[in-house]
């Protein structure tokens, strides 16, 4: 029975990944919304099927795509994500709550200022727009636009502040984006470091902005959906079935 439930969050993963591909010239690597798919397994399963369904279904879809070489780094990065949102999520929710919104508060503080800090260091740079190609495999289309980088930094910016707002919503809400934050934030710092030794570092600086807004779309489109799991028991009776067969 896991194994079965393995397959199709590996699928899971996997599709969210290939639906939308956005190539990204200058790293030959692409934006997507896989992070919906890993935190979805993650926040639903926990970290040892959100590891490996994190890590193998993104890395199958960068080879589906032709980014082989991006899919070891892939491999280990997203099944790191996927272990430490489903980790987190889980051990938090033993934790006081208040205790959790310092934690969270103290999180967004430091992530913010650190997007400031990259918008100084990266516009010492001549690097202004950013080319990218919007194309799905699956739907079949391809669009090729260019966007002022600036745009994605205020994106990303205006996210966090949605991010930090949603700490008053309620406490299953905040702990799930506050572990999925952490993951991505983990995702975003293993890719910068997987690109800067195969790419180099100035042209990994030009997916930290790109690659933290997949992570915020993941969070805005992945909780939604685990909630609605939750109210159609379908959660509960995923761990009914993985209980029954621990047994």
């Amino acid at each position: 029975m896991k194994y079965a439930f393995l397959a199709i969050f590996i699928s899971i993963v996997f599709v969210f990944t290939v639906i939308i591909a956005i190539s990204i010239p200058a790293t030959r690597g692409f934006w997507n919304i896989g992070e919906t798919g890993v935190y979805i397994v993650a926040l639903m399963s926990g970290p040892v099927m959100g590891a490996l369904a994190g890590g193998i279904g993104s890395a199958l879809a960068d080879i589906f795509l032709g980014y082989a070489y991006y899919a070891p780094g892939t491999l280990v990065i997203k099944g790191a994500e996927g272990f430490l949102v489903g980790y987190l999520y889980y051990s938090l929710k033993k934790l006081r709550q208040e205790m959790i919104k310092r934690y969270y508060a103290a999180i967004m503080v430091l992530l913010l200022l650190g997007v400031l800090v990259y918008v100084f260091y990266f516009f010492g740079s001549d690097v202004g727009t950013i080319d990218v190609e919007l194309a799905s495999e699956l739907l079949g289309f391809s669009i090729e636009f260019s966007i002022r980088y600036i745009y994605l930094i205020l994106f990303a910016l205006a996210m966090g502040v949605v991010a930090v707002l949603i700490l008053f919503i309620g406490k299953e809400t905040y702990l799930m984006m506050f572990s999925c934050l952490v993951g991505g934030i983990v995702m975003v710092f293993g890719y910068f470091i997987y690109e800067s030794i195969i790419l180099g570092s100035e042209v990994a600086l030009v997916e930290v902005i790109p690659n933290f807004m997949q992570s915020i779309i993941g969070i805005v489109l992945s909780i939604p959906v685990i909630q609605k799991l939750e109210e159609m028991g379908v959660i509960d009776k995923y761990k009914e079935l993985m209980g029954e067969v621990s047994r």
